[in-house]
């Protein structure tokens, strides 16, 4: 895991897990996933957050393609 992008060990280990990878957009940690089946393969991703902070990501993006992505969620 990037030392510059705050994330939650667990959280970090499943986006890896899925295929995605960490960055952040501003000060903010998000999860990247590329491929026709990024927003599918988030959704484990999306699960281990919500049991280790008790609520859902903050924002989602899909098609973020001019950007380098084709989804994303906030680990904030």
């Amino acid at each position: 895991m990037p030392t510059n992008v705050s994330a939650h060990p667990e959280v970090a280990k499943a986006v890896y897990e899925a295929g995605g990878r960490l960055g952040k957009s501003g000060t903010k940690p998000w999860a990247y996933f590329d491929g026709a089946d990024a927003e599918e393969r988030a959704k484990p991703v999306i699960e281990v957050f919500k049991q280790i902070h008790g609520y859902e990501c903050s924002d989602y993006h899909a098609n973020g393609r001019d950007v380098g992505y084709d989804y994303a969620i906030r680990l904030d």
